[in-house]
């Protein structure tokens, strides 16, 4: 996929292009080393912004998108309910989405009378069954969210709050990935607070952390396959998917279209080291 960055939010870019690093420790032993083989999963990550209630990111898009096969009915039902919109594209995508990601399709040439994208894009590499933050939203001094708990739907006032989809990434089998997004509200004060690492406890700055289990999904990815997430521009303004992939840049309302797709997966054979 194709980064295009003009125009996109600074501060948004800078966060959602952010390295993320893994962290190992190496323990001695007096025994031979085993060279265990490591499972490597690389994702392509887009995130594209157009103006709010532009027909290329709501029913252009999903006349083309897939969201039958993605998830099943109740689970679609409920994250429209929470205002997000979750669809699945082949390896070979259609024209609108194409254009979108910045291929060529001269068929599309009129999508330019919509206007150009504003967009970021990052590249992961996560061990099989690790996970990243993706950041999907600028900072929230303060809003009200409506919050679904147990079926039970509560009004949340949260203040210095951030949107996040926690990807985690494992490998299925030869080719395939199941890639699970949980949806979190990040807010409230930086402090330290004890993070468990692969190996023990730190401390580590962070936020309070909201996760919306109930709006947590599962996708399953062949090599190429794209997961197409973004919000239900119809749903009220006060539902967790509007905060999340919606903005108001210099007064003007824009939409969201986070693309993640399932570049490649490896398999290497680890370095033993001996201390």
């Amino acid at each position: 996929m194709r980064s295009g960055e003009e125009g996109f939010s600074a501060g948004l870019r800078d966060l959602f292009t952010s390295d993320y690093t893994d962290e190992h420790t190496v323990r001695s032993s007096p025994l031979r080393p085993a060279v265990p083989t490591r499972t490597t999963i690389h994702l392509d990550i887009q995130l594209i912004e157009r103006p709010f209630g532009d027909p290329l990111v709501g029913p252009l898009l999903w006349r083309e998108v897939s969201q039958v096969g993605a998830l099943k009915t109740a689970q679609r039902q409920s994250l429209r309910e929470a205002g997000f919109r979750v669809g699945h594209a082949s390896s070979s995508p259609p024209q609108i989405l194409q254009r979108l990601l910045g291929m060529k399709s001269e068929l599309m040439s009129d999508i330019d009378s919509y206007g150009s994208n504003k967009s970021a894009t990052r590249q992961v590499t996560l061990l099989s069954g690790s996970d990243a933050e993706i950041q999907t939203s600028a900072p929230y001094a303060k809003w009200n969210v409506s919050l679904e708990r147990g079926g039970s739907v509560d009004l949340k006032g949260i203040k210095n709050a951030r949107c996040v989809f926690r990807i985690k990434a494992e490998e299925l089998q030869s080719g395939w990935a199941r890639l699970q997004f949980q949806p979190e509200i990040h807010h409230g004060r930086e402090t330290l607070r004890p993070v468990a690492s692969a190996s023990n406890w730190k401390l580590r700055t962070t936020q309070n952390v909201e996760p919306l289990f109930d709006q947590r999904f599962t996708l399953e990815l062949n090599r190429g396959e794209l997961a197409v997430i973004t919000a239900d521009d119809t749903s009220a303004e006060t539902i967790a998917g509007r905060f999340f992939l919606t903005g108001d840049d210099d007064n003007v309302a824009s939409q969201r279209l986070l693309i993640v797709r399932l570049a490649d997966i490896d398999h290497v054979k680890g370095v033993a080291v001996k201390k």
